[in-house]
């Protein structure tokens, strides 16, 4: 018996890690099965009530997540200095899951978008750079961005891609608190934490910063304007659901894992 005992526990020792990863493979297994499962269900119960996939679908934030919010609290009250507009080419990761979703119709329809205007057209990801003093004469930038949720960050790349462009305050006594909190007063807290692909993108998140600071003019409209792909790159409602799915998970893990 006791060699038995010490066989079965050298075959364990050997095997723990194939265990292991046998375990977390099944258990992503089952995450997406569940998740392909809701997209499913929910789809045909929101085509059975008839509701609209594009202006109706909302990810029921109605605050910063934890990060954001510490951020707001140490850095939120001191005045703007400077703000950058940045903009930023879309990721290879969500342009492989963008084709991935519409089984490769939206590299189609950038190429599409290309003949069009005869000339290479990359959608970007519009966002907001903010420069504050801080008391100690240093200077301190932070992000401000919407995602799938309005995200403050202090973890800010820059790269070859990235194009900012400084604009002139026409009013220095924002801080980056009474400018988010005038925008959202304006606009309306459902607007403002939440987002849609075509009518609520970062780019009117952008905008409606831009109005409140009283900079929404020609040169900056040129610049943070996705018009071409809004109009020309549509997705099917099924393929909608699976990005607001996406973004509802998304945002699940954002705020509370």
């Amino acid at each position: 018996m006791k060699f038995i005992n010490n066989l079965f526990n050298t075959l364990i020792y050997n095997n723990k890690y194939r265990f292991v990863l046998f375990i977390i493979i099944l258990i992503v297994i089952i995450i997406v099965t569940l998740t392909i499962f809701k997209i499913i269900v929910t789809y045909y119960i929101i085509k059975y009530l008839e509701i609209n996939i594009v202006n109706d679908i909302y990810f029921c934030n109605y605050n910063y997540n934890k990060k954001s919010n510490e951020l707001l609290k140490k850095y939120g009250d001191y005045n703007i200095k400077k703000i950058y507009l940045v903009k930023n080419p879309v990721t290879n990761f969500n342009t492989l899951l963008l084709n991935l979703i519409t089984f490769y119709n939206y590299e189609k329809a950038l190429l599409n978008i290309n003949e069009i205007f005869k000339k290479k057209c990359t959608p970007h990801h519009i966002s907001f750079m903010i420069e504050i003093d801080l008391s100690n004469n240093n200077k301190k930038f932070l992000l401000v961005e919407k995602t799938s949720y309005v995200n403050i960050s202090e973890n800010i790349r820059l790269n070859e891609q990235k194009i900012l462009k400084i604009i002139k305050l026409s009013k220095s006594d924002f801080t980056i608190n009474s400018l988010l909190k005038e925008t959202q007063n304006r606009i309306g807290e459902k607007k403002f934490f939440n987002w849609s692909i075509y009518k609520n993108n970062c780019s009117v998140f952008i905008k409606e910063l831009l109005i409140t600071l009283g900079l929404y003019n020609k040169s900056n409209i040129k610049f943070i304007s996705q018009k071409k792909f809004v109009k020309h790159v549509k997705f099917s409602s099924l393929t909608l659901h699976i990005i607001n799915i996406l973004c509802t998970l998304n945002n699940i893990a954002n705020n509370y894992l």
